[in-house]
This record gives C-alpha cells, sequence and structure tokens, in this order.
C-alpha cells in the first residue's frame, strides 16, 4: 500500500511540475518545502530558508535571460532546485560554487570547485583548505610520511605533480594530498573530451587552471575521507548533477552547451590554452583560494554526514 502511495505523489508530483510555468516552479509550496528540508537534513546551520530565498533570486534571474533553460525538462529543473539544497550550494556567481544550465534539453547543475570543499567542511572533516598547488619540473618537491614539502622555482611550464593541504583540526593538523601524471592520465581517460584542449593544452599535458580544479574535486572526494550516506529522505538527483570536465559537450541538434551557460564560465579559446572567464578578473582562476570554514556553520553539530558519490567523476 505504501509502495501504490508514493507512486501516487510521485505522479501528483510530475502533474504539478509539468502544468507550472519553468519561472514558476521554483516558487511552488512544495518545491520550497524540499529544498528546505533537503538543505536542513544535509547541512549545519538550520538555514534553509534563508539558502532557499538566495538561491532562488539567482535561478529566477538563469530562467529569464536564458531561453534553453527556459524550455528545459521541467522535471529535470526540480530535480536541480531540490539537489541544490541537499548539496547545500550557492549558484550566485560571487560564490563561484555551481552554476545551472541547459544541456540536451534538460536543466543541469554543474558543481565547481568550492562545493567540493564545501563538502568536507560541512561534514566537519575539515576547518579549512588550501588552493590547488602545481609542481614543475625543476622545483624542488617530496612528500614524507604523506607530508608535502615543496619550494617553486618555476624554471619550466612542464608540470610534475599537483597537490592540496586540508587543516582538519582546530590544532592545526594537516592532511596533505597529492597526485602524479599517471594519476590525471588515468582521469582524461575517463573523460568524454580527453583530446580537448583542457587535457592537451600544451603539448600532451593539462591546461594549468583546470588541472587545479580536477586536483580539488579528487582531493575533496579521495577514498581517505570518512563516508556515509545522503540521510533518506533528502532528494540527491545524480543524473542533473554534471562534471566541470564537460565544456566542449555538444548537446541535440549540434548546439553547443557554451551558449547556454552562465556568461561567467564560458570558455574562451587563446593561442596556447583554454581558460574559464569569470567577470571579475582576481577570480579568473577560482581555486587560487584558501578555503575556510564560513559564519554560515552556528557551531552546532547537526550530526551531517558526507553523502555517497554516485557520479562516475572523471
Amino acid at each position: 500500500m505504501s509502495t501504490e502511495v508514493g507512486k501516487a505523489a510521485a505522479q501528483n508530483l510530475m502533474q504539478v511540475i509539468e502544468k507550472t510555468k519553468p519561472q514558476e516552479i521554483l516558487e511552488l509550496d512544495l518545491v520550497k518545502k524540499r529544498f528546505i528540508q533537503n538543505y536542513n537534513l544535509c547541512n549545519p546551520g538550520n538555514m534553509g530558508d534563508v539558502a532557499y530565498q538566495r538561491n532562488v533570486i539567482f535561478l529566477r534571474q538563469r530562467i529569464a535571460e536564458d531561453h534553453n533553460l527556459a524550455k528545459a525538462d521541467k522535471m529535470s529543473l526540480y530535480k536541480v532546485i531540490v539537489t541544490m539544497g541537499t548539496k547545500g550550494v550557492s549558484i550566485d556567481p560571487q560564490d563561484k560554487e555551481a552554476y545551472v544550465y541547459a544541456r540536451g534539453g534538460k536543466a543541469v547543475l554543474e558543481l565547481q570547485a568550492p562545493a567540493y570543499v564545501r563538502r568536507l567542511l560541512n561534514a566537519k572533516l575539515i576547518v579549512s583548505a588550501s588552493a590547488a598547488k602545481l609542481v614543475y619540473d625543476g622545483d624542488d618537491y617530496y612528500v614524507e610520511n604523506g607530508k608535502v614539502h615543496h619550494k617553486e622555482y618555476r624554471k619550466t611550464n612542464k608540470i610534475i605533480a599537483g597537490y592540496m593541504k586540508f587543516t582538519i583540526n582546530e590544532k592545526g593538523d594537516e592532511k596533505h594530498i597529492n597526485y602524479w601524471p599517471e594519476d590525471w592520465n588515468e582521469w582524461r581517460k575517463k573523460s568524454p573530451q580527453a583530446n580537448g584542449a583542457n587535457w592537451k593544452s600544451e603539448g600532451d599535458q593539462p591546461n594549468a587552471a583546470f588541472l587545479k580544479t580536477k586536483i580539488v574535486k579528487h582531493a575533496c572526494l579521495d577514498s581517505s575521507w570518512a563516508s556515509g550516506n545522503t540521510p533518506p529522505a533528502a532528494d540527491n538527483f545524480s543524473d542533473v548533477v554534471v562534471d566541470v570536465d564537460s565544456e566542449e559537450y555538444q548537446v541535440e541538434n549540434t548546439t553547443s552547451t557554451e551558449a547556454s551557460k552562465p556568461d561567467s564560465i564560458k570558455y574562451t579559446e587563446t593561442a596556447k590554452e583554454s581558460v574559464k572567464i569569470e567577470q571579475r578578473p582576481e577570480i579568473i582562476t577560482p581555486v587560487e583560494e584558501n578555503f575556510d570554514a564560513e559564519t554560515k556553520d552556528d557551531g552546532k553539530d547537526s550530526g551531517v554526514v558526507v553523502d555517497d558519490v554516485e557520479d562516475n567523476f572523471e
């Protein structure tokens, strides 16, 4: 009986969503309630209502300015909205955590480097994270007992390693995670754009800024972190969450996804490399910053856990 009730509720939800204009879906009371519930279940601070009010402003703006997003599958738009609550991300371009745009007729949520760091901050596994760093041939670099020692000289442009440092407690204890060319070569093999400009920017090595975003993501999703499950009552639609490694993806009718992305994450081709162009010069490379716990956490232990990663991250 409960299964039948669940199916009936799902069908009713679909009917309501399909009858609603795209720009009005985010205003539906049932959508607002799901976002707030998901946020409060999976993120600290019980700030779901505040997060909803803030995100709805930017999502309304995105739908108004992007006709592809406005005509995207309505259920995919619903999934994006409630999944934003579960993941606790902001689509405010100033925050650089996530972006919403249309791909192949569906709305998708693209997570950026800060979103992966927030996942660890929310789970109280770290108190801060450094920027991702690259090591070039000629630098003084070695790893001892899991700790990175690096002195930069930048004698060449050949990248030989990369790493990220995390402060895991208030005492200042650190966790270092490092990567080598064989690691990102494996990531590239799984990418739909393995031969694209981001992976082969200078010769056969990745674009530096792009590689840093990859290092942040993989370091934050490393299997060494304590993991858990998304609370059963929370929605986590992995089918609408996409990776940053997809900017050259071609959608239906050979129309590039690029045309539908917000200006703040569009790419441009230069003689040497393909890099992200942000609206503000100081954030061209979004991972060139330290990530710290913010005042959004009220200091209470919410019992939040790191959710299982269902996506196939490259």
